[in-house]
């Protein structure tokens, strides 16, 4: 048959385990899921390319690297393309840098190469609720993580050391990836956020285009004349298809509204909910802090 391109999307924050929809709906990368397709499409011999659209504002630390070791496994076999959607910011940088060839959008907001921790003290909130906890912990750093306590001091040492291995981390591959120096992706990264057009000056990117462009310049480097591609994971419907082609911004944002609760409150509950989703697997977040718009 034809030889086809595999274009895989990750869209929304990075967390372990399975990814689809978090519990407001909205779509999140699980780096578990996302990796068992990169290792089949990279498997498959009827795939001869993959394009990897990302759409994230980054997330948890730990499960950005799964994916990107995943994705090094598959560039030492097949070209590998990233094209950046809205946001491809932190962990959203860090599943990209390792691509033959990045493309973002004018507008895309991406670099934001850094990362920022922690946990968070639940105790009052239990309190409110009624709730006591007991913790019981074995071994001296073996609380470090529990939600019921501040950090001490050696604690927060510890935890900064955390951070700073894994921005040390972060900035080697990336220099790596886009064959940088060392000192040249720290003076670039350090949590900046960019635009593509930014990031294409800093070389933190190689081309202004589209996913069309990217999944052509895919079939290009696999020597492919003609390319037909097959989306990963399977689209839910249609509309949500139209919607992301016709980059329509309020497309895939379809609110799940709660009962009971004003809409403010509820995009400040998601961010809570995300940032806690994110920061129990290790309490190392590659993301970006807060919603950013370009005018």
């Amino acid at each position: 048959g034809a030889m086809r391109i595999a274009v895989i999307h990750a869209d929304g924050p990075i967390m372990s385990g399975e990814g689809d929809r978090d519990v407001f709906g909205d779509s999140v990368v699980g780096a578990r899921s996302l990796v068992k397709i990169i290792r089949d499409v990279t498997d498959e011999d009827g795939f001869e390319a993959v394009v990897l659209r990302v759409n994230s504002p980054g997330g948890s630390g730990s499960a950005s690297d799964d994916i990107w070791q995943a994705l090094e496994e598959l560039k030492s076999k097949k070209p590998f393309v990233v094209s950046m959607g809205d946001y491809a910011a932190s962990g959203g940088y860090y599943i990209s840098m390792g691509a033959d060839r990045i493309f973002a959008e004018p507008t895309t907001i991406t670099g934001s190469i850094g990362v920022f921790g922690g946990k968070m003290n639940m105790a009052g909130l239990f309190e409110k609720g009624g709730m006591t906890r007991f913790e019981f912990s074995r071994g001296a750093r073996s609380d470090l993580l529990s939600t019921v306590e501040d950090f001490d001091p050696e604690d927060r040492d510890l935890f900064r050391s955390f951070l700073a291995q894994f921005y040390d981390t972060f900035i080697t591959k990336a220099a790596e990836g886009r064959s940088m120096d060392k000192g040249a992706m720290h003076a670039v990264a350090q949590g900046r956020v960019w635009t593509g057009t930014q990031a294409l000056e800093h070389g933190l990117v190689d081309e202004i285009g589209g996913l069309a462009e990217a999944v052509d310049a895919a079939g290009t480097m696999a020597g492919l004349s003609d390319t037909s591609f097959v989306r990963f994971p399977e689209r839910k419907d249609f509309i949500e298809q139209l919607l992301e082609e016709l980059g329509n911004p309020g497309g895939g944002d379809v609110a799940l509204a709660i009962p009971g609760i004003p809409m403010p409150a509820q995009s400040g509950l998601r961010a809570l909910y995300t940032l806690d989703k994110v920061l129990s697997t290790g309490g190392v977040a590659a993301m970006l802090p807060g919603d950013l718009t370009v005018d």
